[in-house]
């Protein structure tokens, strides 16, 4: 119920961010008026901040894929995403980047097992950005929901074939979190074995 739901969210927040605010490829194109812009600059979301440096502005995503899961969005880029934000920032800029990196996982519990994850670009359907403005995803499963997850889909798997692991809560669930590209390789690995 939960990954259909979320998918076709998903799917409706990357055709409306396309329809309203084309993903553009340099930063003449950059729109001032992008949702994390706004969030940084206090028009938006100002409850839901959990971090502000002089440096980054930190949040939860709208869609959550992993049980930890913040942005954390430079305060003073006016580049559409990371590559050029990181060619056209100081040494000190990107330093802080990653020490507001290092601060949020710290802060949210997760400093000893986390990812980072930067999407950059218009296109693909890996790394494809939905916002204009730089930013990192900092995830995490400090209480190892993911991990009993992925365990439990491995015990499933002798029982079950490609067409019902579709329906299979477990691989559902994997893949609304980070795992998912693990989740997906466990469906194609299966569905070649039939």
């Amino acid at each position: 119920m939960f990954y259909g739901l979320r998918k076709k969210i998903s799917y409706f927040f990357l055709k409306t961010a396309d329809m309203v605010y084309p993903t553009p490829t340099t930063d003449t194109d950059y729109n001032p008026n992008n949702i994390l812009r706004k969030i940084v600059d206090g028009r938006v979301d100002k409850d839901k901040v959990i971090l502000r440096t002089d440096h980054t502005t930190v949040v939860p995503p709208v869609v959550l894929n992993a049980p930890v899961h913040y942005l954390v969005i430079p305060n003073d880029s006016y580049h559409t995403n990371f590559v050029n934000f990181w060619e056209n920032s100081s040494p000190m800029t990107k330093l802080k980047f990653f020490d507001d990196i290092i601060q949020t996982a710290k802060q949210t519990g997760v400093a000893n097992g986390f990812n980072i994850k930067i999407n950059n670009g218009a296109t693909g359907a890996i790394g494809r950005q939905t916002a204009a403005h730089p930013h990192a995803h900092v995830l995490g499963d400090p209480d190892g929901k993911i991990q009993a997850a992925f365990t439990t889909l491995a015990a499933q798997l002798s029982k079950a074939d490609a067409a019902a692991l579709e329906t299979n809560d477990t691989f559902q669930y994997l893949m609304q979190t980070a795992l998912f590209p693990y989740a997906q390789a466990i469906r194609d690995g299966l569905a070649k074995t039939i």
